[in-house]
């Protein structure tokens, strides 16, 4: 490469060899195709990672917002059982909501009773119903391989729900305790609720996943279900405190309505094929699903292998029993 000088009022021109070597622009050359191809890379690692994000935002979406709410709904409703069920004045639930209780302890004695007998017949409704559904909801599932309907239809239920909760508190004298447990109890029991929306996830993930990232992919989703209740806990407190039931419960409705449209664009339809594609039979629940749920844990096995899952099953019972009567 050479340099041309022209000097100004003269006709004579200067050519100097420029020190500039052919080594120095291949050597530039090489690092730009680097930085590309390490761009590139960076590029296809990004799509592969998210082409693999499946179900996880759904769950945060659903477990977060679940516990987020749930603390903002007991004061609710201890709220409402002192005000509108049992009519104390507006001091005196003050005083009990706030902890001072020193010359009121016969009041609040009576709104913890009416909380306790609400809690007593609730708390069966949001499980009992769930539990039945999952003894059908199952083997449906694996026969007809459609896991996207129970995880559609649980969070639509806590959808619906968390509306009515909002209405209830825009309606607060209106509304008493009871008809608030059963708005937040009853549309997320009928819809399967958190054993539908497990079993369904779990299930997708089995499906759309090989044996050899199985294990790591069923893990991410123990961890955010595991994760979610400290984390929403954290920030129910706080943001009660801060932005009150409306600001809470908005959030909650937000993630649940984030998660319905997630799972409605995102997911595919099926994720197996149908066990029985020519029998009209299969799109509906049966006998025979309740048969093949139990044939799962009773069914001869190798072995200890069935009397194992037998001892899993009271071992839950007892770990988790005393925590949830508590």
């Amino acid at each position: 490469m050479t340099l041309r000088v022209e000097v100004p009022g003269e006709k004579i021109v200067n050519v100097d060899t420029c020190k500039c070597t052919k080594s120095f622009s291949s050597e530039i050359k090489k690092r730009e195709g680097k930085l590309s191809r390490r761009i590139k890379q960076i590029i296809k690692n990004t799509w592969s990672f998210r082409s693999k994000v499946t179900v996880e935002p759904y769950v945060v979406c659903y477990i977060l917002p679940s516990v987020l709410a749930g603390l903002a709904v007991q004061n609710l409703c201890l709220e409402k059982s002192c005000l509108v069920n049992l009519s104390y004045d507006e001091r005196t639930c003050t005083n009990i909501m706030q902890g001072r209780t020193s010359n009121l302890t016969e009041q609040e004695q009576n709104v913890q009773k009416m909380v306790a007998s609400m809690t007593a017949w609730s708390f069966p409704l949001q499980t009992a119903l769930p539990g039945i559904l999952a003894l059908f909801v199952g083997a449906w599932s694996d026969r007809t391989g459609n896991r996207k309907t129970f995880m559609v239809l649980p969070i639509l239920g806590k959808l619906i729900s968390i509306i009515g909760i909002i209405l209830s508190t825009m309606f607060f004298r209106q509304v008493g305790v009871n008809e608030t447990a059963v708005i937040e109890g009853l549309p997320p029991a009928l819809a399967g609720g958190r054993v539908a929306m497990t079993m369904a996830v779990y299930s997708y993930i089995t499906d759309i996943t090989s044996e050899s990232e199985r294990t790591f992919r069923l893990g991410i989703i123990t961890a955010i279900l595991t994760l979610s209740r400290p984390i929403g806990l954290a920030l129910s407190g706080i943001m009660t405190k801060r932005f009150g039931y409306y600001g809470v419960f908005t959030v909650a409705c937000f993630f649940y309505l984030t998660g319905f449209v997630y799972i409605l664009l995102r997911l595919k339809e099926k994720t197996k094929k149908t066990v029985e594609t020519d029998n009209k039979e299969s799109v509906s629940f049966s006998v025979k699903d309740l048969v093949a749920t139990v044939n799962v844990a009773f069914q001869p096995r190798e072995g200890f292998r069935r009397l194992q899952i037998i001892l899993i099953m009271f071992a839950y019972m007892l770990i988790v029993g005393p925590v949830l009567g508590k």
